[in-house]
């Protein structure tokens, strides 16, 4: 976010040129005014105003000509900027920039060095910008504060010989004054900046060079630093000499987090700033109302002058997530804060869409795995509530999904290798906060397909599907028994009474129907995953039974009952393939036909308006008019199915070229009775009317049809003359239908298949998961037992909670979740964590082992010789045994040695850890210090037994070098 930057030229009016076309006559309307800018003037003689200024001050003390007067307002003007709010000021560092100027600029520097504003010269752009850095180069340290003018004209003689070389030709006095004013800043030379435009980069260091000698406060450089994005310059420049505090930090890390200025955000954390104290509920209030954007404003559906964290609360659950925060509450005090306040951050920059600023907040969480399955729910649930239209944020949210994916992905893996347990107990941990739901279901809920697929996760799933192996069975039995009962009766015991086998089928039906209903009230049924479709499934599945028990009821619907009862013969039919997932070879590519599904409705929409348009343009030339009319009289059902069926039979080879021959007869409308619909029908050439009896068979036709008996004129046509025009049509729509649409069905087909096949195992890999989180919650007996199983869940249920909204997280989730954090926190700085050098006793210990053993080594290498000249052979052999097992020990000992370096950091990283946790979660004081004491007595451990097989050896050696050169043995 970059700030409007705003240019503020201070002038006398008395020297602005034109003045009076400035000159607003009624004040009561702003005018604008088109002011023309001429070349520069002549110092002193009025001139134009500098057009690189976005604001004026002109000052007018009723004099012209006259500029000195404007100078003091300035020099008043930035000192009243520069000075403390307490002051009346505005508390905003000042800087002054000279760039090229003559003799009046230089009065205007001196003017701030006295108010102690700091300087900039530029060198290299002239004038009076390079003889001021001239005279600040050559005098600017022999010429010290407090010494007088006069007594350092002499030795400023050489910037009076430079002057007509910058200045030009100026008279004896301006000479004069000018050196006394140069001389006189240098004096003041410590807030003297000089920057050689020539051959120096980086102009705002200089200028922070600057602003650091300056009086302004500490607070106001940072919030200059900050405006700037300067992180390096607040940490080297700013802190080393400012002492603040908590309090002093808050405005610069509201901004920070406001502008996504992340470096700042780091720095402040870095140098001790406590989020927990800073965020509470009114501040997170506070960065949700500040410039909402308007997808924000759409799924808030924000209208007031603030939002509060409530109606995040409400968004979070809209978006399918079972948020619960006690501080989100409506009447939770302003001031409470939040456990992890870094988690909360995180969701107001997912949110708000600062993704970059999210992936720093979320490497600071308690709990990184956790946050990051959270973000990857928030992304998709937002992807999937925006509007079709917002194609940018919807893809902005996609890839946000994807880079969280990656990272809750990278860090399991890590978890799993270092503590299978504990990365198994991580991803099984519920969460109070949301829902009591875990990771693995808040994957399934976001569908992190290649989240659920990785190693850890699919443990999990095999031990669910260890526990469910029975029940899905007892299920898959039972529903096939169902759709075996189906059949048996539709086939063979379908009456107009009920029979008892179907009198059986509609009590398990309707007990199943409440089994569903029972699963939707539990929200059982709430995940975003294929469950969910299912679950629509089985509804309908319900809705098509319940239409066919109703209809076959009454005696006048019985053939619509049976047609029903065939329906859901087919959906319980497809419904077993839900069972088949759990088969390798099968599942996946069931998967791809359910995928097809969705795209083969936008194919069927295509084809049915092409076929629609080909067959009434091609009736409509082949029949009359009264033959449309008399056959949907006849039979309306019969009409309209000709006209799909018949173009969709030509469609696959069917072409029935009788049906496209016209009709001999040749009849015309009357148009006596043009008023009414049904027109009368008419033979032409007084033809008997009794063959339309013949066609109609409805009695009177005359009735029926309106027909009159009065002659009257006709307009006769022969439809046989269309047949041609006909089956050109009939070419061109097989050409549309065989070569197009079905050419296009194909490669969105294929195109579903590749997507998939891909992928097949992640996809497969989900929905194992989603069915062991279906079965999972269902009781072992299907109906008619597991509708009582749920009444009974439920009134043990009520008995055990009376307040349901009381979701407190107690102490075995506290310590369960600080022990998973500390796991989670010790395995991420493991990648990063380098070995430092030792200093403890420990690692000196190890060295002194290290040398003792390098000085055995090299003293063998350095008598190897002379004891194979002195030895005979066995001898040797002893001796090169010894030596290959002393080389044996070593690379051992130094094996351990390396464990000991890695235990050693772990011991330093779990005293941090105690030091933070002292400030953040007290309760983990006791956790740590118990840590601490096992990687003492581990370290301990390993070094006494490191030192005593060290002398065991160091003894053997010895002793076998005495056996070998002690005085009775014969050489």
């Amino acid at each position: 976010m970059v700030s409007q930057i705003h240019c503020l030229g201070v002038t006398p009016y008395g020297l602005v040129k034109n003045k009076s076309r400035l000159v607003n006559k009624d004040p009561d309307q702003f005018h604008s005014v088109l002011y023309e800018v001429d070349e520069e003037g002549d110092e002193g003689q009025p001139t134009c105003l500098n057009g690189d200024h976005t604001h004026f001050l002109l000052v007018d003390n009723g004099f012209r000509n006259e500029k000195a007067n404007a100078d003091y307002f300035w020099k008043n003007l930035v000192e009243s900027i520069q000075s403390k709010t307490e002051n009346n000021g505005l508390n905003i560092p000042v800087v002054v920039l000279l760039v090229g100027g003559s003799l009046t600029d230089l009065q205007k520097c001196y003017l701030a060095l006295i108010a102690g504003i700091p300087v900039v010269v530029v060198m290299g752009t002239g004038k009076a910008a390079d003889l001021l850095s001239y005279a600040k180069t050559t005098h600017g340290e022999s010429i010290h504060p407090g010494t007088q003018i006069d007594c350092l004209l002499d030795q400023g003689q050489d910037i009076l010989s430079k002057m007509p070389e910058y200045l030009g030709d100026l008279d004896e006095k301006q000479q004069q004054d000018c050196q006394k004013v140069v001389l006189k800043c240098c004096q003041l030379g410590s807030k003297i900046i000089v920057f050689d435009i020539d051959t120096d980069s980086s102009m705002d260091v200089f200028i922070w060079e600057a602003l650091l000698t300056g009086n302004a406060a500490m607070d106001g450089k940072l919030e200059l630093a900050l405006q700037w994005d300067r992180a390096d310059i607040a940490e080297t420049r700013i802190f080393p000499r400012w002492k603040w505090t908590n309090d002093n930090l808050k405005e610069t890390m509201r901004r920070a987090l406001f502008e996504e200025k992340i470096d700042f955000v780091m720095l402040l954390v870095e140098k001790g700033f406590i989020m927990k104290n800073y965020l509470t509920v009114n501040t997170l209030s506070e960065l949700y109302s500040y410039r909402p954007s308007s997808h924000l404003n759409k799924l808030v559906k924000w209208k007031g002058t603030t939002i509060t964290i409530t109606e995040i609360h409400h968004l979070l659950r809209n978006l399918g997530l079972k948020h619960f925060n006690q501080c989100y509450e409506k009447h939770a005090p302003k001031e409470w804060t939040f456990e992890d306040p870094y988690q909360e951050l995180l969701l107001w920059a997912v949110i708000t869409r600062r993704g970059d600023l999210a992936f720093h907040l979320w490497e600071q969480c308690n709990l990184p795995f956790s946050a990051a399955v959270i973000a990857t729910c928030l992304c998709n649930a937002i992807q999937d509530k925006l509007h079709i239209k917002d194609i940018e944020i919807k893809s902005e949210y996609k890839e946000l999904k994807k880079a969280f994916e990656e990272r809750a992905i990278k860090l399991l893996n890590e978890y799993y290798i270092d503590d299978q347990k504990s990365a198994l107990s991580l991803v099984e941990m519920k969460n109070p906060e949301w829902g009591n739901l875990h990771p693995l279901d808040l994957a399934i809920l976001a569908q992190d397909m290649a989240l659920v697929s990785t190693q850890c996760c699919q443990a999990i799933v095999d031990q669910r599907w260890q526990q469910i192996g029975r029940r899905f069975g007892v299920r898959s039995v039972y529903r096939g028994l169902l759709l075996l009962l189906h059949l048996t009766m539709i086939l063979f015991n379908l009456s107009y009474s009920l029979s008892y086998l179907e009198v059986v089928l509609i009590a398990l039906v309707f007990l199943d129907g409440l089994e569903k209903i029972f699963e939707a009230v539990n929200e059982f049924a709430k995940s975003r995953s294929r469950y969910r479709w299912w679950f629509h499934y089985d509804v309908v599945t319900l809705i098509v039974f319940i239409t066919a028990v109703i209809l076959r009821l009454i005696p006048e619907t019985f053939v619509f009952g049976k047609f029903f009862y065939a329906l859901c013969a087919i959906l319980l039919s497809c419904r077993m393939l839900r069972i088949f997932y759990i088969f390798a070879n099968l599942g996946p590519k069931i998967l791809i036909f359910i995928n097809m599904m969705p795209k083969l409705g936008i194919f069927l929409v295509f084809l049915l308006v092409v076929i629609l348009g080909y067959s009434i343009a091609s009736r409509a030339l082949l029949n009359h008019p009264c033959d449309n009319r008399i056959a949907i009289a006849k039979d309306p059902g019969e009409f309209i199915t000709s006209l799909v069926f018949l173009p969709y039979w030509q469609m696959y080879g069917e072409l029935l070229f009788d049906q496209l021959e016209s009709n001999s007869w040749r009849r015309c409308d009357s148009m006596t009775e043009s008023s009414i619909w049904w027109a009368s029908c008419k033979m032409c050439n007084d033809t008997n009317v009794t063959g339309i009896h013949n066609i109609t068979d409805k009695g009177n036709v005359t009735e029926v049809f309106n027909f009159t008996e009065e002659s009257s004129e006709c307009v006769c046509s022969d439809s046989s003359q269309s047949v041609i025009l006909v089956k050109i049509l009939l070419a061109v729509y097989l050409f549309f239908a065989n070569v197009l649409l079905l050419n296009l069905i194909i490669a969105i087909f294929t195109n579903v298949f590749d997507s998939i096949q891909q992928k097949s195992i992640e996809y497969w890999n989900f929905e194992m998961c989603s069915l062991a989180q279906e079965y999972e919650s269902k009781p072992v007996l299907p109906p008619p037992v597991a509708p009582f199983i749920y009444l009974w869940r439920w009134m043990r249920k009520a008995m055990r909670t009376k307040d349901k909204r009381k979701m407190e997280p107690d102490i075995s989730y506290s310590e369960t979740s600080a022990m998973l954090s500390m796991f989670e926190r010790q395995v991420r700085n493991y990648g990063s964590r380098s070995l430092a050098k030792p200093e403890d006793d420990t690692i000196e210990t190890l060295n002194k082992i290290n040398r003792m053993i390098g000085e055995w080594s090299a003293w063998f290498e350095k008598n190897s010789c002379a004891m194979s000249r002195e030895s005979d052979g066995g001898d040797f052999d002893k001796l090169k045994q010894i030596s290959d097992t002393t080389a044996k020990t070593h690379e051992n000992l130094m094996r351990l040695s390396t464990r000991l370096d890695l235990l050693q950091v772990n011991l330093r990283d779990s005293q941090a850890r105690l030091e933070y946790s002292l400030e953040t979660q007290g309760d983990m004081m006791n956790i740590l210090k118990n840590n601490q004491e096992n990687l003492m007595e581990h370290v301990k451990a390993n070094q006494e037994n490191m030192t005593k097989s060290i002398k065991e050896m160091e003894q053997r050696i010895t002793e076998t070098v005495k056996s070998m050169y002690s005085p009775h043995t014969d050489t």
